[in-house]
């Protein structure tokens, strides 16, 4: 709740992020508690960078409130599968899914899902994080065909090449 109110009163020093490096470290560390429910974790990450503007520990909050809702909520799943792509990255289970009138009850403040554990504050305080860094939260389902969540951020500008010692950049164009 503490870092909902932060998130809430507090302009946000975005910085680029490697969403894909980000995403690894998260999977790692909920690996032990999907060998302990037998789901399996992947990731699905495109050939280059996926880098994104936030603040990491936010971002890491995010996507850790994903995989960890996953492995409470996706009941009879066998795999969540985290995919990134440019500027984004969702988590999917081939879990129970939900039916598309609760999807919007399901991002609301202190609302559980079907397995009623936790707070009821973990897509709400996505939500947030989203709101925070511009972005958007997304969330499909299918009964019996499970869910995914798919964060999409602002992406980091892409880095400009330095100018040899004889040219000047100009705006428009380059003066040699």
């Amino acid at each position: 709740m503490l870092d909902l109110a932060r998130l809430q009163d507090q302009a946000l020093e975005k910085r680029p992020i490697d969403l894909g490096a980000l995403t690894r470290e998260v999977l790692a560390d909920f690996s032990p508690s999907a060998l302990d429910v037998g789901i399996e974790l992947s990731l699905e990450h495109p050939q280059g960078s996926v880098v994104v503007l936030g603040v990491e520990a936010a971002v890491r909050s995010a996507l850790a409130n994903l995989v960890g809702n996953a492995l409470i909520h996706a009941r009879g799943a066998a795999r969540i599968v985290a995919n990134l792509d440019r500027g984004s990255v969702s988590i999917s289970d081939d879990g129970a899914g939900f039916s598309p009138a609760s999807q919007l009850s399901e991002i609301e403040l202190f609302q559980t899902g079907a397995a009623k554990v936790g707070h009821g504050l973990g897509l709400s305080i996505i939500r947030e994080i989203m709101t925070a860094h511009a972005g958007t939260l997304t969330i499909t389902s299918t009964p019996a065909r499970g869910s995914t969540v798919c964060l999409s951020f602002p992406e980091a500008p892409r880095a400009r090449p330095r100018c040899s010692r004889n040219q000047h950049d100009l705006g428009r164009g380059v003066l040699e």
